[in-house]
């Protein structure tokens, strides 16, 4: 998914893609674009999972599937 964006293919050509691939969505089924656009947005998948709690942030490092250089490309892009 990061590759693909990464590439320039669109939020609906990637949300097919996946789907025609029978990659399941996060809760099964399906991808929709804002499932990929949530994806896409989140910095869990580069290792660091953030929570807003009562108007502070708290952060910790997870397991990365992409690099955090990726990750801000994606997002620049």
């Amino acid at each position: 998914m990061f590759d693909m964006a990464e590439r320039g293919i669109g939020i609906d050509k990637i949300a097919d893609i996946l789907t025609s691939e029978k990659i399941p969505a996060p809760k099964g089924g399906v991808w929709h674009k804002s499932k990929v656009r949530q994806a896409l947005r989140d910095a869990a998948y580069s290792g660091m999972w953030e929570q807003l709690l009562d108007g502070e942030v708290y952060s910790c490092a997870v397991p990365s599937i992409v690099t955090r250089e990726q990750w801000d490309r994606v997002q620049a892009g």
